[in-house]
């Protein structure tokens, strides 16, 4: 293979890119992109990522002891605020479970029922009025 069937032409590269009509197109050079993409990092550059990355590591170890160390703070904050307001709840919520775990307000429920039932089936009941025709 050579180097011209590896490189993509400028329409395939703006296809795929998907440009909207009203956006700037940038031009796009296949051999300076292969160029680039083959030229090999250089010393300053590696140097100079290294000492990104240091910077980066150093900057979330900062940041991260200090969030650690502000956390607590906040935790006993929020939870200073949520716990009476789960007690007001509790109080309101509780005696309302009780009162349905209670094993006669179901049954008392269940024969309420079945009494309106019983009541509603009784009163549509139609009476049928037969006429003998002989």
């Amino acid at each position: 293979m050579n180097d011209r069937d590896d490189m993509l032409d400028e329409a395939a590269l703006r296809r795929a890119l998907r440009f909207d009509p009203g956006e700037p197109r940038p031009h796009f050079d296949p051999r300076m992109i292969a160029a680039v993409a083959r030229q090999a990092p250089t010393r300053r550059v590696a140097v100079f990522a290294l000492a990104a990355s240091f910077v980066t590591g150093l900057v979330a170890a900062t940041v991260w002891s200090a969030a650690l160390g502000v956390a607590p703070t906040i935790a006993d904050g929020v939870v200073s605020t949520v716990i009476p307001i789960a007690i007001v709840v509790a109080s309101v919520v509780v005696p309302i479970a009780q009162l349905a775990a209670d094993p006669v307000v179901p049954a008392s429920l269940l024969a309420a029922l079945g009494v309106a039932i019983v009541y509603e089936l009784r009163e549509r009941r139609e009476r049928a009025h037969v006429h003998n025709a002989s």
